[in-house]
């Protein structure tokens, strides 16, 4: 890759829903956009990405960033977040993406977004489709953060008082519970509970990243797939609530996977 353009950052608000866009822009026709994570996972690693996008901007690529409707800077109510509606607000943003004359668009997505990007990619044609750490079952993955309010609960009140199983009725009951401090609604916990898990079949031909061995090894098919993992990676706690703000590892072999094509 020849030496960029210098950066230019701006941050806007895109189409009738309003989400928040951030975009690193270089001149050219080569873009990249960034699919984030949810819950927790999203301000715990905004920093990680603003640096990486800044990276991926500097090698040649007009680097897109943005938040789900009903998430981190974008419009709308925690509730109003859905798989659907993340998904629409993906394809609004990859059609930003080339209403500005993109020649080529690739997708980096993060955990859910990992997930999402994965999907989109069905949809549509991308120059490269690349997933960082991605959730592979959706299911597991919501019932996971339900489970984690029993630990908020113990801190907070000295005892369990909702099991999951409760608060899975309490939502049925009252349309809405609070996992983590973020409202979720029955439609968005329907829908990633019946969310089907990724195959083999969708990751084959996409370029996977993974820093923890035991998602590699607890889903048998990514190991056919000989995936790249990190081992630099500076992690705090099991699952991705803190990832260092520099990590020279992961954007590096982005890079890498990029310039490949």
């Amino acid at each position: 890759m020849g030496a960029a353009a210098p950066t230019q950052e701006s941050e806007f608000y895109l189409g009738t829903k309003a989400l928040y866009v951030s975009l690193a822009e270089c001149g050219e026709s080569r873009w990249l956009v960034l699919v984030p994570p949810l819950f927790e996972e999203l301000p715990r690693t905004r920093k990680l990405l603003v640096n990486a996008a800044r990276k991926f901007a500097a090698a040649g690529f007009n680097v897109v960033r943005f938040d789900y409707y009903g998430t981190g800077l974008s419009e709308g109510r925690c509730e109003d977040f859905s798989p659907a509606q993340a998904m629409q607000d993906l394809e609004a943003v990859v059609t930003f993406c080339r209403e500005r004359a993109a020649r080529q668009v690739s997708l980096l997505g993060l955990r859910y977004g990992a997930y999402l990007a994965a999907q989109a990619a069905v949809r549509s044609q991308y120059r490269q489709v690349i997933l960082w750490e991605p959730v592979i079952d959706p299911a597991a993955y919501v019932m996971e953060f339900i489970k984690s309010t029993a630990v908020d609960q113990i801190m907070t009140f000295g005892e369990v008082r909702f099991s999951p199983s409760e608060l899975l009725e309490k939502l049925g009951r009252e349309g809405r519970i609070l996992v983590n401090g973020y409202a979720l609604s029955t439609a968005a916990v329907d829908e990633l509970r019946q969310a089907r898990a990724l195959g083999r079949g969708d990751c084959e031909k996409l370029a996977l990243v993974f820093w923890r061995r035991s998602t590699v090894v607890k889903t048998p098919f990514l190991a056919e797939l000989k995936p790249i993992v990190c081992t630099n990676v500076k992690v705090a706690w099991d699952h991705i609530k803190f990832l260092e703000h520099e990590a020279k590892e992961l954007v590096d072999t982005t890079l890498g996977l990029l310039a490949r094509q």
